[in-house]
């Protein structure tokens, strides 16, 4: 990709402590993205429209993961399921 991603280690715990049913943290996420299986979208709402999000399938599930680009760098803010794109393709 040509980028570095880079993410918050204290938000990455949070993600892994918070969830239930659904396992989610940013290691998953950059190896999907790394992997090219991904969606771009653009994130709604004018409080954040600076930002970009990847659409993500992980453990069968959609994910949005919203992000700000600097330079050659890709901070990863958060990632939510989102079953709004459940039926998108990948």
């Amino acid at each position: 990709m040509g980028r570095w991603i880079v993410y918050c280690e204290s938000k990455n715990r949070q993600l892994i402590n918070e969830r239930g049913r659904l396992s989610l943290n940013f290691n998953d996420a950059i190896e999907e993205i790394e992997s090219g299986e991904f969606l771009m979208i653009d994130s709604p709402g004018r409080k954040y429209e600076s930002q970009k999000s990847f659409l993500l399938e992980i453990d069968k599930y959609p994910v949005v993961v919203p992000f700000n680009i600097k330079k050659s760098i890709i901070q990863l803010i958060t990632m939510f399921p989102d079953r709004r794109y459940k039926n998108d393709k990948f």
